[in-house]
């Protein structure tokens, strides 16, 4: 950003700053690995354009995610981008790489208005989701089943729906501010084996029972 009376940057990173960035160790994973020659964020973009297979691959090592990338085609091929798929056949969980990190930091920090306040930490969400995902199992749930969620934003819809698709299941929501047909037409559809709902919610300081 740009003070415009001077035309001078309101901020410049320190030297130190922009050498541990993420940028800038994925620009040295790319020079050692495929070749990349560029020293800018700019090189880089211009890289990833021009090779974009070389730069999904790295995105996909640089980010230690969990899964198998499947064969050795990292693109479908397509010459249309609105076509194009990286990674056709490769495997993996969201909710495995989303909770990857299990420490005591703020994962979730919620204001529910001013009524209710919540925090849970990296751990406490990974231990709430494995909970939630093995009573989901008990019942039954299993891969490609629908869950259903007629929720609030709040933490405990994440930790529903990260157990859900911890599981493979297909996780489906709405709004309860949707109404009753609103809600009958999207899950009329799916046809949920497992239904989450709240009895209510607030909003502009108002209670609205469900």
């Amino acid at each position: 950003m740009l003070n415009t009376e001077s035309n001078t940057p309101l901020w410049t990173p320190s030297k130190e700053r922009i050498e541990n960035s993420n940028a800038m160790k994925f620009m040295k994973q790319v020079s050692e690995k495929s070749g990349f020659a560029g020293s800018t964020f700019h090189d880089l973009w211009e890289w990833s354009v021009n090779n974009p297979e070389p730069f999904w691959d790295n995105i996909w090592d640089f980010g230690d995610t969990i899964g198998e990338k499947g064969s050795n085609r990292i693109s479908n091929g397509k010459e249309k981008f609105w076509e194009h798929r990286y990674f056709p056949d490769a495997k993996l969980n969201f909710a495995e790489n989303f909770l990857k990190r299990q420490d005591d930091s703020a994962a979730i920090i919620f204001w529910g208005e001013e009524k209710v306040r919540k925090i849970y930490t990296w751990k406490e969400l990974y231990n709430a989701v494995a909970r939630t995902a093995a009573a989901l199992k008990s019942i039954g749930v299993k891969q490609g089943d629908i869950v259903g969620g007629y929720v609030a934003n709040m933490p405990e819809t994440t930790i529903a729906a990260l157990a859900t698709i911890s599981i493979g299941a297909i996780w489906s929501s709405c709004s309860p501010d949707f109404g009753i047909s609103g809600a009958l037409d999207r899950f009329g559809q799916v046809k949920p084996k497992v239904f989450f709902a709240v009895d209510g919610y607030f909003y502009k300081g108002k209670e609205f029972n469900k």
